[in-house]
């Protein structure tokens, strides 16, 4: 039995809803709809879609950068992006090809062609999928699937932007990454308060894994110290015979 293809819509204007729900099989499809950024970015981590369609207007180019760089900030959920445009507009369509689209479409939408082309994109999108699903450091074991991490075969409980930040610390162990680049901005209404939102996340990570395993490079960023994280510290194995203990 094959699995209903998972299509994300965002749609401010409230207009792709309806034309979706009649252009394309509802067998095929289990859509699920938002209209503003903050919305999308939850949708994007609780409902895994294989395919997002982001109506957009062409003289609104300056705000699909955001809303773009939101979307690909989620290196570990790999699906399909195509913009759709309220009509056609070279600027705008070159536009969302260099901010990352895999596909840019024109309204309106038309039933069978829609549909036909939906799945092309999604296939050709699942042969870049890359096969590796967990990244390993050391003792670190992250699955980006499940969105869990393990330390030496631990279960470390994250909330989902420490996920995100841990996540993106292991892709290069020793490069240092800026505040900014730890913590999408596009959807933060308050940027200085987002930045200082990336330093909580960072202290409740270290209470999470040994000491000195993410290292602070004042006026820089910070990078995962990769040799803290090949043995088990003695404190944490401690820890865990003690919880065992109580349980």
């Amino acid at each position: 039995m094959e699995t209903a293809t998972k299509l994300l819509l965002y749609d401010p204007d409230h207009k792709l809803g309806k034309t979706l729900g009649a252009c394309l099989p509802k067998a095929s499809y289990k859509i699920r709809g938002c209209t503003a950024p903050q919305a999308l970015y939850g949708a994007l981590r609780e409902f895994a879609p294989h395919l997002i369609l982001l109506a957009c207007k062409p003289i609104e180019e300056g705000a699909m950068l955001p809303l773009l760089a939101l979307v690909r900030s989620q290196k570990y959920i790999h699906f399909a992006l195509v913009v759709v445009l309220e009509h056609e507009n070279e600027r705008a369509e070159v536009h969302a090809y260099n901010l990352g689209a895999d596909a840019v479409l024109f309204a309106p939408l038309r039933e069978q062609p829609l549909n036909l082309r939906l799945q092309a994109i999604i296939k050709l999108k699942a042969k870049e999928q890359p096969q590796q699903k967990n990244v390993k450091v050391g003792g670190l074991l992250i699955d980006t699937q499940s969105q869990s991490a393990w330390l030496h075969g631990l279960a470390i409980q994250l909330a989902k932007r420490e996920f995100d930040i841990l996540y993106q610390l292991s892709q290069v162990p020793g490069k240092i990454y800026e505040r900014a680049e730890l913590l999408e901005l596009g959807a933060q209404t308050n940027k200085a308060g987002a930045l200082r939102a990336v330093d909580v996340h960072i202290c409740m990570l270290r209470s999470k894994l040994p000491v000195k395993s993410i290292v602070t490079l004042r006026g820089k960023g910070y990078y995962l110290n990769k040799t803290k994280l090949e043995f088990m510290p003695r404190e944490i194995g401690l820890a865990v015979s003690v919880s065992v203990g109580l349980v």
